[in-house]
């Protein structure tokens, strides 16, 4: 089989950023605070009813839900500061449902 010619076009490297902070610094931003009330208040009010005794089981796992997103961003490198209090906060929340079910 004859070779293959290729693309005929010639190689050009990519440009080198001269200010890579400036450029990462430029890329994080934090989430507007309209968009955290959007996707965490429904969290936030469940685990207000789960403190003051009054939560329901769509709550209970609203929370659970919003533990496990939780550590699916630890697995991201996102957040790892806070892995051991999320940690503690399913173990929590796993005695919680355990102690509610022997109730049931």
């Amino acid at each position: 089989m004859p070779k293959s010619k290729g693309r005929g076009k010639r190689h050009t490297p990519k440009g080198i950023s001269t200010n890579a902070l400036q450029w990462a610094m430029a890329g994080s931003h934090l989430m507007p605070a309209s968009k955290q009330a959007e996707l965490f208040g429904s969290v936030e009010s469940a685990f207000n009813a789960l403190r003051v005794g009054n939560a329901s089981l769509e709550q209970w796992y609203t929370i659970d839900n919003g533990l496990r997103l939780s550590e699916a961003l630890i697995a991201l490198n996102i957040g790892n500061n806070l892995a051991a209090q999320i940690s503690a906060g399913r173990r929590a929340l796993e005695s919680v449902g355990k102690s509610e079910a022997k109730r049931s």
